[in-house]
């Protein structure tokens, strides 16, 4: 149970560190498109402001899922508490996204700049990423804790009667 519990936060590290690394050239790559069309459209008033804070936003979850990721490749566990809070908060920014386009000011600009934005994060909810790997992870920490527990119980018992043994 051991090698499975390393091995499944072995592969969500790497696929956290690879969707991070695809995001990066997706904000590269947006960040060089020609937005020209939305400068002036009456429309779209505030579309560069939330593309903008919303583009800051998922540049610096990769950050986060890069460095996460990295950390459970490196057999951190201690640290997929990183992982799982990265994760809550990619799925609470969708929710808040999808929920600034009701608001009648911004809505418009926001559900313009989305796809756009955001497009780094969509392939990770496509595949419910952010859903599903926070569990694993979990699982797997919790199991690889209780086998260490399991494992310094037994050294425990072993030396306390080795302790008897030489009294003896």
């Amino acid at each position: 149970m051991k090698r499975i519990a390393r091995s499944l936060l072995l592969a969500i590290g790497l696929i956290a560190v690879s969707w991070a690394f695809a995001g990066f050239w997706y904000h590269l790559r947006s960040f060089q498109s020609d937005l020209a069309p939305y400068r002036f459209d009456e429309d779209f008033p505030f579309f560069f402001e939330v593309y903008y804070t919303m583009s800051g936003f998922s540049l610096s979850f990769c950050v986060l899922l890069a460095v996460a990721g990295a950390l459970l490749v490196f057999r951190r566990s201690g640290h997929a508490g990183l992982f799982r809070l990265t994760m809550f908060m990619e799925t609470l920014f969708a929710a808040t996204v999808l929920g600034c386009w009701f608001v009648p000011l911004i809505g418009p600009s926001v559900s313009e700049a989305t796809g756009v934005a955001t497009g780094s994060l969509i392939p990770q909810f496509l595949v419910g990423f952010p859903i599903w790997s926070p569990f694993v992870a979990g699982w797997a920490v919790r199991r690889l804790e209780r086998i260490a527990a399991e494992e310094a119980e037994k050294k425990e018992s072993e030396r306390v009667e080795n302790t008897i043994e030489v009294r003896e």
